[in-house]
């Protein structure tokens, strides 16, 4: 997990630590970790831009406001601006590392005053009667395995 970037700043090697405790003690998947380092990657990254001394101390309600403004108008997928599901992300990963700080008595931001950022609901897409129909009468009942997927068609549909 170690990043020689990370490690020559207090928050780097405490960043190394909580990837190391997602891993090992809470049991999360290479993707969350993988994940969970870039965002505070990013973050790290952005305060080195912005002159911002690496200490735990450092991160407050001014740079993680900054640092959400950051976000905000990075591009994303396309031409397009960061989604704000995608600015959450960053939100919940710099939390998340904020409560494992507070439970390892370190004296930093409370992470109850990051707030979330409001994300629209997805849009549950329904089949209609024509698509349920064909999808029922999909599988090709002359093998076993066809009948096996219509009897799990049939009870889910």
């Amino acid at each position: 997990m170690a990043d020689t970037a990370q490690n020559q700043s207090e928050i780097g090697r405490k960043i190394d630590q909580y990837l190391e405790y997602l891993q090992i003690e809470r049991g999360s998947s290479p993707l969350t970790i993988r994940d969970y380092k870039h965002y505070l990657t990013r973050l790290i990254n952005w305060m080195d831009s912005q002159g911002i001394r690496r200490n735990l101390v450092d991160i407050n309600a001014d740079v993680v406001r900054s640092f959400r403004v950051y976000l905000a108008g990075l591009p994303g997928e396309g031409k397009a601006l960061m989604t704000r599901r995608t600015q959450g992300y960053h939100v919940i990963a710099l939390r998340s590392f904020l409560k494992w700080l507070i439970k390892n008595d370190y004296a930093v931001l409370s992470p109850e005053k990051i707030e979330l950022p409001k994300v629209e609901e997805r849009q549950v897409k329904f089949l209609n009667g024509e698509q349920v129909d064909r999808l029922l009468n999909a599988p090709t009942l002359s093998t076993i395995q066809g009948k096996r997927d219509k009897a799990i068609l049939e009870v889910l549909f």
